[in-house]
């Protein structure tokens, strides 16, 4: 692939970033302090919601992957899947007044929509991965490119919204973040349109991969019969678990706890330089000790990092003590996660090539019904024990709402990591797939 052409298709990573970060660490800030719902209920809301999402991945991927339309099999998504994306990503964080019922209505059809074309939007763009190369040095770079973009959209979201949302709205927060995610929802679907215009499947699936014919029985068999598979889907559900806890909470902590809202984008831009500079040494390391012991170091030094935030005082200093623990865990997390992101391609291929079976589209949707799930899970997690913790928007919190919002920020997350370890364990299956590719587009000649 092109350098452009690997620029292009990561570039979509920016806005799912963006659209990830909204949800996690604003959204429930935007309903219990601007909207002024209930946390108890925001929370139920979100589980709700995030279940049926997750239920609609895979079968989503079932349908995508048995249909082929006259320009492509993924491709069309990009523009099918991203415009609606981005315009149920605006109408989430715009408020009208309708009363308390009709706002109730309001959010709840709104987010569904966000949250059911959040879920579902990323399966066909991550199926299409495969489809455009096998050689394991595009997708390294494609792991790095696409990890810049994410950290850039997290940037964006975690560092400019607070700083749009002021500009904009002025003392208005409403107005702000509806102008805010305006704009995002326009960037959004310029990047949906290149990418329609200029990616193309280059490896479409073989004449005896097509799933079509097969049963939804015989395509789980092929997927769970997939050691890297599991290990990816396992590891979805750590990550999503850990970061929907903390990302949620990471406001109210800062508001709350340390009594320093106002450092809400320094603090984010201050640690993303963690995730940079990791980042870009990811290659390097991962080449130099393999990619299973890359992601075992980090992982363990992110449960610690973790697990250290709980005992970080409400004092001055404080806040120098976070910001140094942040920057360590993103550090090492730019490490391992542009590794990380060969694992699900790789998987593809490993069942296209045990199995002739081309289920790529399924695959990445139970990659996504499992990350939505442990978001879920986070989202009903923070709203149940912010109530039970005696939580009230916009006044002093209790020592015991504090207690809450730390353990939200700390031990959760830290023991959610515990499963990420564990599943590191199930193998190492880097080594094998260079037979695999060769063996794949050898098959397409």
């Amino acid at each position: 692939m092109s350098l452009f052409e690997r620029i292009v298709a990561c570039s979509g990573g920016m806005t799912a970033a963006m659209d990830l970060l909204m949800v996690q660490t604003f959204l429930l800030y935007f309903y219990t302090d601007v909207v002024k719902i209930n946390a108890a209920i925001v929370g139920t809301i979100f589980l709700v919601v995030r279940i049926i999402s997750a239920i609609a991945a895979p079968a989503f991927g079932i349908f995508v992957d048995k249909t082929t339309t006259p320009w492509g099999k993924y491709r069309p998504y990009y523009i099918i899947m991203g415009i609606p994306t981005a315009l149920f990503g605006f109408l989430t964080f715009t408020t009208w007044d309708m009363g308390r019922t009709g706002v109730y209505v309001y959010i709840i059809i709104t987010y569904f929509l966000y949250s059911i074309f959040c879920s579902i939007g990323g399966v066909p763009k991550s199926a299409m991965g495969p489809l455009l190369t096998k050689n394991t040095e595009d997708r390294m770079s494609m792991g790095l490119l696409g990890y810049i973009f994410a950290v850039s959209g997290s940037v964006i979201a975690v560092s400019g919204t607070p700083f749009f949302v002021r500009i904009l709205g002025g003392d208005n927060e409403a107005k702000g973040f509806r102008m805010t995610m305006a704009i995002f929802a326009a960037f959004a679907i310029l990047i949906a349109l290149l990418q329609a215009a200029v990616l193309k499947e280059k490896y479409p699936p073989l004449k005896r991969a097509h799933s079509s014919g097969y049963t939804i029985k015989q395509m789980l068999g092929a997927v769970f019969h997939n050691k890297t598979a599991v290990i990816v889907f396992l590891l979805s559900l750590s990550i999503n678990l850990s970061t929907g806890l903390r990302s949620s909470v990471s406001m109210h902590y800062l508001k709350y706890y340390l009594l320093k809202p106002d450092l809400m984008a320094q603090v984010g831009l201050l640690t993303m330089v963690g995730l940079f500079i990791g980042a870009m040494l990811s290659p390097m390391l991962t080449k130099r000790i393999g990619l299973r012991n890359n992601l075992v170091m980090s992982t363990i030094v992110a449960i610690t990092t973790s697990a250290l935030i709980f005992v970080i005082p409400a004092r001055s200093y404080g806040i120098y003590v976070y910001i140094l623990l942040l920057f360590i865990s993103n550090f090492f997390n730019g490490l391992s996660t542009p590794a990380q992101g060969t694992l699900m391609p790789n998987a593809i291929d490993y069942t296209e090539w045990k199995t002739g079976m081309n289920v790529g589209a399924f695959m990445s949707s139970l990659n996504s019904f499992i990350g939505t799930a442990g978001t879920a899970f986070s989202g009903v997690v923070v709203g149940i024990l912010l109530t039970t913790f005696g939580y009230q928007a916009g006044v002093e919190q209790s020592g015991t709402a504090l207690m809450g919002i730390r353990l939200l920020m700390s031990l959760l997350p830290a023991i959610a990591g515990i499963l990420a370890l564990a599943s590191l364990w199930l193998g190492d299956t880097e080594k094998q797939h260079e037979r695999i590719a060769r063996d794949l587009i050898e098959g397409r000649d």
